[in-house]
């Protein structure tokens, strides 16, 4: 479903009819973007909205009772999907791999004190999508090779 993570959640899900059982979060921005220091406020902040707060708001709307959207019995399981740049730090993408690992923490986080939860997180490496889409040849993973094992454990938890 087309989801804004500057919004608020609740209206979002309202016209939900079925509970939500699994959820993949892929909500992002532009994540390549042109900078002149190497720690940007404004970055940092975007990054944080759509990685962090608007994760974890979806999430905790997601596990309301009484709400048509929200499972009153059972599991949420959840795809967070991090990123191989929490490791490899490429130049330029600072805040991106900051978040990211603090996303990875509030996943580990959620997952101990929000009861109900399962969420599930991977660091990707780039794949072949509309972001990472240049001119220039790159290495790139094809995205269902990645991603169909993650569907597959997905699956089995719920």
């Amino acid at each position: 479903m087309a989801y804004d993570v500057c919004q608020p959640a609740a209206p979002q899900l309202a016209a939900m009819g079925t509970p939500v059982t699994h959820l993949f979060y892929f909500a992002t921005n532009a994540i390549f973007r042109p900078k002149g220091e190497l720690l940007s406020a404004q970055i940092l902040g975007d990054f944080t909205t759509f990685y962090l707060q608007g994760f974890y708001d979806l999430c905790i709307q997601l596990r309301q009772k009484h709400e048509p959207y929200a499972l009153d019995e059972g599991t949420l399981v959840v795809y967070y999907p991090s990123s191989i740049a929490v490791e490899e730090r490429p130049p330029g993408m600072t805040e991106y791999a900051m978040v990211k690992a603090a996303g990875e923490q509030l996943c580990r986080d959620m997952n101990q004190y929000v009861s109900g939860l399962q969420i599930i997180t991977t660091r990707l490496p780039r794949l072949r999508t509309d972001q990472t889409a240049t001119v220039i040849p790159s290495r790139e993973i094809d995205a269902i090779e990645v991603m169909l094992p993650i569907i597959r454990e997905m699956k089995s938890l719920g």
